[in-house]
């Protein structure tokens, strides 16, 4: 789906079950925090040899539950997610790593941001590591990390530029 530019998301009762079906393996799938958007941004080969491409999202059943819970928390993650997708939609995936450590940098830098805003915004333990490994949030990634990668139909023209 992402070479429209459109990534569907998908409301499932358990992202990692959902993502252990579609053909992840189940240490990956279920290693993941239940709570979390399960982005799908990679060919999974399933059984039986079906190749599956594109890009998509599982999101918890319950996202609006957290979100009235605690709404920038929940804001924090989708604004992760919503940088990793943008990567993905656009065909700027050459580096995973790269675009995984955007997501999380943003994440950091907007619960960084509102719990300066907001003094009785509680941050958990994992939240207050990840601010401490991006205090600057996208600004603490190395420039060529911050910088999305080029997808593949930019190649002959970033040569001519």
């Amino acid at each position: 789906m992402s070479q429209q530019g459109i990534i569907p998301l998908i409301p499932v009762e358990d992202v990692r079950y959902a993502a252990y079906q579609f053909g992840y393996d189940s240490e990956i799938a279920y290693n993941h925090d239940p709570s979390w958007p399960f982005p799908i941004t990679q060919v999974i080969k399933a059984p039986p040899k079906i190749e599956k491409f594109g890009s998509m999202v599982y999101i918890p059943f319950n996202l609006c539950e957290q979100a009235q819970e605690n709404p920038i928390a929940t804001l924090a993650k989708l604004a992760g997610l919503a940088s990793q997708l943008s990567d993905y939609g656009n065909g700027r995936y050459r580096y995973q790593g790269n675009i995984i450590l955007r997501g999380m940098a943003t994440y950091a830098q907007v619960l960084g941001k509102a719990s300066r805003l907001y003094p009785d915004f509680a941050l958990t333990p994992s939240q207050e590591r990840l601010i401490a490994q991006f205090p600057y949030g996208i600004t603490s990634l190395s420039p060529h990390e911050q910088e999305p990668d080029i997808n593949g139909n930019q190649i002959p023209n970033y040569w001519k530029n």
